[in-house]
């Protein structure tokens, strides 16, 4: 048993079965924080990272595991998800997501402007929000689009590019049935 009041400082290698600390935990620097941190930045979110609860990541992370955030979350660079080889969704409020993105919401505020996912930008013809949906391989047999399905897994409607007969028709659906297409020179 080791007990160190005031600063203790090691180098080299240590090993523990537990590490317990009163307060905030340092490591890679010898300036403290009012916060836990690995690495020696200091967060540019000081509305969110304040206290001895709170943890600072200054450069990478990597999880090869579940992670969850109870609470919001802020990523000022990349968030780059990778399966790592497993064979692994991610999920925004299901715990076991479908699909490579899988979001689920139950409950809350319901009407127009309160979907689950918001594309927002300034009103200028630059910086206007956009959809985008690419194959990544270049094809002449490509389909894809937006489709709508009931609980049930019941298709109700689908707008979708067509090529799969040569050329990028748009295709609309209901209830499965195509009901009306419109091919490149903009005939119905």
């Amino acid at each position: 048993l080791l007990t160190v009041q005031g600063r203790g400082e090691f180098q080299g290698t240590a090993s523990a079965s537990y590490l317990l600390t009163g307060n905030t935990l340092q490591v890679g620097g010898f300036a403290s924080a009012a916060y836990s941190r690995f690495g020696t930045g200091t967060t540019s979110e000081a509305h969110y990272i304040t206290g001895a609860n709170d943890l600072f990541i200054t450069e990478d992370l990597e999880v090869n595991g579940s992670v969850s955030f109870a609470g919001p979350a802020s990523i000022s660079n990349t968030l780059y998800v990778s399966t790592l080889g497993n064979t692994g969704n991610v999920g925004i409020g299901t715990t076991s997501p479908a699909q490579l993105l899988h979001i689920f919401k139950t409950g809350g505020a319901s009407g127009i402007g309160t979907g689950m996912v918001l594309l927002e930008g300034p009103h200028n013809t630059v910086n206007r929000p956009h959809l985008y949906f690419k194959n990544s391989t270049a094809g002449t047999t490509d389909t894809g689009g937006l489709r709508w399905f009931t609980g049930n897994n019941v298709e109700t409607w689908a707008i979708e590019v067509n090529r799969s007969v040569g050329v990028s028709n748009l295709e609309f659906h209901l209830a499965g049935v195509e009901i009306m297409t419109i091919d490149p020179n903009g005939n119905v």
